[in-house]
This record gives structure tokens, sequence and C-alpha cells, in this order.
């Protein structure tokens, strides 16, 4: 019915200045903590695309929550230790990033042209029509 469920509320989209358009994600090996939960939690919406490389931070979940300073009482040694570990993901391989759907490296051509291929690619695909093409050059 377009309606979601968030904690027993329901929320329809707003027809004013809503858009219905492709978002498009980038991601790369410097895509930790909440930037990766995002991306997990949009990969699999329609109208998403994930354009890049597999995230630094795992798919699977993270354990960067409430993370206190500890020190221990008699040698004074202090460390961080989390307290939660955040699952978003049982099924999901760990040790391995989100995947893109699309995946854009770096070339030679890119790098020596200090290009972005990323967007590069994300700008192509919109030109194309949203067509997913391989990401290599």
């Amino acid at each position: 019915t377009g309606t979601t469920a968030v904690e027993n509320k329901y929320f329809k989209p707003k027809k004013k200045n809503h858009f219905n358009g492709t978002t498009y994600i980038l991601t790369g090996g410097n895509t930790f903590s909440a930037a990766t939960l995002f991306t997990k939690a949009l990969v699999d919406q329609p109208d998403v695309i994930v354009v890049g490389e597999e995230t630094g931070g795992g798919a699977y979940g993270n354990s960067a929550w409430l993370i206190p300073d500890v020190t221990l009482p008699n040698t004074k040694v202090r460390f961080r230790l989390p307290l939660f570990r955040l699952v978003v993901d049982k099924n999901a391989p760990k040790g391995r990033g989100v995947i893109p759907e699309v995946e854009a490296l770096p070339s030679v051509n890119a790098i020596r042209k200090n290009e972005d291929y990323k967007v590069s690619k994300v700008l192509e695909m919109i030109k194309s029509n949203n067509k997913i093409t391989s990401g290599v050059d």
C-alpha cells in the first residue's frame, strides 16, 4: 500500500518534493561503520544501486556501539571495549563487506587523469538509463 511500519507507526511517502528516481550509493574500502550499515540497509531496496568497491566495514554487522573507556583497578591499564554487537545480516559472510552491485575499480587512466572513477561510472549509468554495465575500463 506504499506505507512503511516503524515501531507500530505507519508512514506514507509525501507527494510534494518526493524523489522517484534511482539512488546511487558509492562505496569503497574506506566505507566503514555507520556508512556500511546504511549501505547494507538499502542495498536490496528497489531503485537503489550500490556502485564502487567492497566496503571496509562488515556486511554481517559490527561491534562499535557504546564503547566505554575501561581502566583496570590494579594495573591501571586502559582500553576500550564495545558493549554490544550489532548483527544486521546473520547470513552475510563474516569478514566480508557489502559487495556493490556495480563494481567500479580504479584504472591506470583514471588515476593518471585524477578522475573519480566511481562518479564517472554513475554518470555513465545515468546517461544510459541506469543500465548496469561492467566497471572495467
